[in-house]
């Protein structure tokens, strides 16, 4: 650490700017994994960020504006998520001006889900639509499974509104899941969905994807699912 802020302070002290920019990469790396401090890691992540900006690097940029925007969001408080909510915003434009559909996507879905949490609901639906429109438009069938339960996992493993998880998960990603032969995720999303629809009431609407989860662990060699399908049924 004392190596990483002394090379920083000499990269600052002569304008180098590449030299700015290894360092502070270094120095963000240790603050979020080594010895993890929001504070700092948040600190060193956005002058990282004005570096980017200063070298024109919309790459580096984007991809600091969502890292940012996570690390305010695993703050927990509103006026973090409120943070979060302005950094993915910035980044969605500069991957729209990318055309990185996919990265677009996951800014719109991270939008859709930080909305969720400040509870403001007009908002959520919408974000989330434009999220999957995006990945839609890509033609990848993993990148819909993968959004399409994002979208779920949203109403999940939120408080209100959970009843919406249903339609993402059994209309929408597991077809995919079935479609593209991806039996980790077909077995995930028919456990999310018995345990769901039992919470709902629902246990009865739950009792094909119990069996359909029951198959699965059984063709995958998968015990403890087996187990868990068995205990369910």
């Amino acid at each position: 650490k004392c190596c990483y802020e002394w090379a920083f302070l000499v990269a600052v002290e002569t304008d180098h700017v590449e030299g700015q920019l290894r360092a502070v990469q270094r120095l963000c790396h240790f603050y979020r994994t080594v010895m993890p401090r929001e504070a700092q890691c948040v600190v060193y992540h956005e002058f990282q960020l004005s570096l980017a900006r200063r070298v024109a690097d919309k790459v580096l940029e984007g991809q600091l504006l969502e890292t940012i925007s996570q690390l305010y969001l695993s703050l927990g408080t509103e006026r973090a998520y409120k943070s979060a909510l302005d950094y993915t915003k910035r980044s969605l434009g500069i991957f729209i001006d990318l055309q990185r559909k996919e990265k677009e996507a996951h800014a719109w879905l991270q939008a859709g889900k930080i909305y969720y949490i400040l509870q403001q609901n007009e908002l959520v639906d919408l974000y989330i639509q434009v999220a999957q429109n995006a990945a839609l438009y890509t033609g990848d069938p993993n990148l819909g499974l993968e959004l399409f339960e994002a979208a779920g996992d949203i109403f999940f493993n939120g408080t209100w509104e959970r009843e919406k998880a249903v339609s993402f998960y059994r209309d929408r990603a597991l077809p995919l899941a079935v479609t593209t032969g991806n039996q980790e995720a077909e077995l995930r999303l028919c456990n999310k969905l018995v345990a769901l629809l039992a919470e709902l009431e629902l246990p009865h609407e739950g009792l094909e994807f119990a069996h359909m989860a029951l198959a699965l662990s059984i063709t995958r060699g998968d015990r403890l699912n087996e187990r868990v399908a068995y205990h369910r049924l």
